[in-house]
């Protein structure tokens, strides 16, 4: 029969029992010893079980067996490792019992073994020692003074008794063994290894401390509470193997990048016959009388710890690929552009939004700027990100591993580990092929991208068992390099940073710049080589001086933010999460009419793009020289924006761009080579994130969609065409330009909506764009309304209220409203 907890078991066979631990443990009449008071402590998830009675113990098996019952088994739960598990802390009537039943009822054997170990009768009852029937039992406390675990030393008078010690199960968790005398603010501590030498030395005078984990388990979370001490010893076992010795100084190194000093007390060489001498073994050698000085002018002798010079140059972290030297004298932006263009035809614009996203982790922007370059093998995407390696605010690597931001593990003396995110602070962090991170384990790409998302904050925090909490503050900006392929097969992954990454697809190569490719491919065998090396130098100069220079551009025009401000929409808008399926229905004729029924959405709120697309316009006019945001950097902006998405959203949305805004199911297939149904549903997908609209057709005349009026200019006419519309208070639908004759009479016929103002005021850009979406918000609530109803008549004077304040306050410049209305 399958369980699913040792309480149903229990259940059961009608066997009594006691809930403690929040329901994590059970307690029982042990099945061995029968003892009444309920000693046998039960795991109720995994079956575990210790009797503090009789010492009996062991797992599910033996304790169904202990109840003859032979088919019983119990679910499996995924174990949580011991080091992660919040127990509570045990009774201390248990603790109380353990060692009256050690003064009352321990063989004579086991109270010499602890007379052979130098401990007096204070010392046990100080540190509340007790016996089990079967082990000795050390309590082990935490700092509050509760009990979190017991360590048991097996009965040493039984022949195959084991030699070791181990914990109760599931709380064999480290801990820092006798950790309450530190908050004594002794003068001096020593941390030595193992509880029997630290009570002992407690015994004789001495504040000390271990881990109740060995040797090398000493945790660095735990220094902290040293701080106040003035003197540290560190005393491990002389092992012939020199495993004490290496833990010792593994030890004191932890304390020494603290800006700790240590001091290694060295005990003698243990003699032939024997593998370790320990400080236990030194106080026995020396006898009771004289082994408290012997070991004072050990700690006399004490030297204080200093990494050699072979142990410095292990635990210096690994530079990047050595850089080439750069010019030292000024460069003018039009030379860099001069190599690139030669060497890479029709590149411009990528050789700028590189420069700007390099160029901006050396100024305090409000967000980092994380940039994708977007095309097939042999594009030129990592020939960009090679040029700007050789420069001082560029970290440049391969690809990356699972942990390699913050590492769980531990430093070793023979083995240093490397954070990377302290070494990225103010640098562009390059990676040359996301493709090979895309094709790591599930798991491992996943746990990446999650610490990138948390890592987008600019700090980062960790907690390992090995190394406590470990944390940074970091601000840097990002280039790396994909395929498409790649990234479309894992939009999934893409989904969890998406937000957070912008996109840009390199530009298509004309067939002039393909002929000056080959022209250069074929000049020569070592001139593109050549040339290669030189562009890298040039660029990665540049970016340098650039970088150094003061981040000095002009509050963005209102024009600029209202063009960036649709750009953040239309991203939070593409970039949307969309779930549907397919449904039908009959029509009058009994004609099935199919349909996508939208089941969830999620759209992002704009504000991080806005942020990510103001730092990178400021930053594309800064590396060219100009003190202003200009329409060639909305230029680029533009077409950030529709690499920012999913691929097949930006291809349906720059087939509308060519097709005046407006597209058949039918017309996008033929134009992308996919079938007709998936086309439906991809613009059904943009239908339903509010970035089209659908207009039915009937009978022979198919159904077409067109771009939202929020949208449309803005993907359907260039920067310039935009503004000249704009500036004149006008929008278009045919995407072409109007007299000034045209503009007076559309503002007097049409239905003229929201412009945006030539000044702003006293008040602030998001003061106007949240009246202005509240405004639309009134608009959409208005369609459907009967216009003799109650309904309709509130709409208008809540619509007029909030344009009559608007225009007085110089928010917008004015609202008309068409005479049907």
């Amino acid at each position: 029969m399958l369980y699913k907890t040792a309480e149903q078991f229990l259940q059961k066979k009608n066997i009594d029992y006691i809930i403690g631990s929040g329901g994590y443990e059970l307690r029982i009449i042990c099945p061995s010893c029968n003892n009444p008071k309920q000693k046998c402590y039960i795991e109720n998830e995994t079956g575990m079980f210790h009797c503090f009675h009789c010492g009996i113990g062991g797992g599910w098996k033996g304790l169904i067996e202990a109840y003859n019952e032979q088919d019983a088994t119990i679910a499996e739960f995924p174990q949580e490792k011991e080091e992660d598990r919040d127990l509570p802390p045990f009774d201390f009537e248990l603790i109380e019992t353990n060692q009256q039943r050690l003064f009352d009822e321990a063989p004579l054997e086991i109270m010499s073994y602890l007379d052979d170990r130098l401990l007096s009768g204070d010392t046990i009852i100080k540190y509340e020692l007790g016996w089990d029937g079967r082990n000795i039992i050390i309590p082990i406390f935490d700092g509050k003074g509760d009990c979190m675990n017991f360590k048991l030393k097996p009965d040493p008078t039984i022949p195959s008794s084991s030699k070791g010690m181990f914990s109760v199960r599931g709380r064999g968790r480290k801990r820092l063994f006798n950790e309450k005398v530190l908050l004594e603010n002794p003068e001096t501590v020593i941390v030595c290894e193992g509880e029997w030498d630290c009570m002992l030395l407690d015994q004789y005078g001495h504040a000390a401390v271990t881990s109740t984990a060995g040797a090398n388990s000493f945790d660095e979370s735990w220094i902290e509470a040293f701080k106040n001490i003035e003197k540290i010893f560190i005393c491990f076992d002389n092992d012939r193997n020199g495993v004490g010795q290496q833990a010792a100084l593994k030890t004191a190194k932890m304390f020494y990048d603290k800006g700790i000093v240590t001091y290694i007390v060295k005990l003698p060489n243990p003699e032939e016959t024997e593998k370790k001498l320990d400080v236990t073994d030194f106080f026995k050698k020396k006898g009771a009388k004289s082994a408290g000085n012997a070991f004072t002018k050990l700690l006399i002798k004490a030297k204080a710890y200093k990494p050699t010079e072979k142990a410095k140059r292990k635990e210096e972290p690994q530079s990047t690929i050595p850089k080439q030297p750069l010019f030292t004298v000024p460069i003018l932006y039009s030379e860099v552009e001069e190599k690139v263009t030669q060497l890479l035809p029709g590149t411009q614009d990528v050789l700028k939004i590189v420069l700007a996203v390099a160029a901006s982790s050396q100024y305090q922007l409000s967000t980092m700027l994380w940039l994708l370059l977007v095309d097939v093998p042999s594009s030129g995407k990592t020939d960009f990100a090679r040029f700007i390696k050789d420069a001082e605010c560029t970290y440049y690597l391969d690809n990356l591993t699972q942990n390699a931001f913050v590492s769980g593990e531990r430093s070793t003396e023979s083995e240093r580990v490397h954070d990377l995110l302290p070494l990225l602070n103010q640098k562009c962090f390059v990676v040359k092929d996301w493709t090979s991170i895309f094709s790591l384990d599930e798991k491992m790409t996943k746990k990446l991208l999650g610490d990138l998302v948390n890592i987008y904050d600019k700090e980062f925090a960790k907690f390992s068992s090995r190394r406590g909490i470990v944390g940074y503050e970091s601000f840097f900006s990002h280039i790396g390099c994909v395929t498409p392929a790649t990234l479309n097969k894992h939009q999934t992954y893409m989904n969890m940073v998406g937000p957070r990454f912008l996109c840009y697809n390199m530009p298509k190569t004309s067939e002039e710049d393909e002929r000056a490719s080959l022209s250069l491919i074929f000049s020569g065998t070592g001139k593109r080589s050549e040339m290669e090396q030189d562009t890298r130098k040039y660029v990665s100069s540049y970016l340098q001086q650039i970088s150094k220079k003061e981040l000095s551009v002009k509050p963005l025009s209102e024009f600029v933010q209202y063009y960036l401000w649709l750009a953040a929409n239309l991203i939070a808008h593409c970039r949307g999460i969309i779930l549907m399926q397919s449904a039908s229905f009959k029509d009058e004729a009994g004609n099935d009419v199919k349909y996508y029924d939208i089941l969830d959405m999620q759209i992002e709120k704009p504000w991080r793009a806005l942020y990510q697309l103001m730092a990178l316009s400021q930053c594309l006019a800064h590396v060219v020289g100009r003190d202003e945001v200009t329409i060639d950097d909305l230029r680029i902006i533009k077409d950030v924006v529709l690499s920012s998405m999913p691929a097949d959203r930006s291809k349906a949305l720059r087939m509308l761009q060519e097709h005046n805004g407006i597209i058949t199911a039918k017309e996008l297939s033929d134009l992308s080579e996919v079938s007709t149904k998936t086309s439906r549903r991809l613009l059904e997908e943009l239908r339903g994130l509010k970035v089209l609209i659908k207009n039915s057709g009937s009978g022979s005349i198919a159904s077409d969609y067109q771009i939202v009026e929020k949208f449309r200019d803005f993907v359907c006419l260039s920067p310039t065409e935009f503004l000249s519309v704009y500036s004149s208070g006008t929008e278009t639908t045919d995407n072409t330009s109007q007299s000034d004759s045209q503009v007076s009479n559309s503002i007097e016929d049409s239905t003229k909506k929201e412009i945006f103002p030539v000044t702003l005021g006293e008040y602030t850009f998001r003061d106007r764009v949240e009246l202005m979406e509240k405004e639309k918000e009134l608009r959409e609530a208005r369609e459907g309304l009967d216009r003799n109803s109650t309904e309709y008549a509130l709409f208008y004077h809540s619509w007029f209220e909030i344009r009559d304040w608007g225009v007085n306050n110089g928010i917008f410049p004015f609202f008309a409203v068409s005479n049907n209305e």
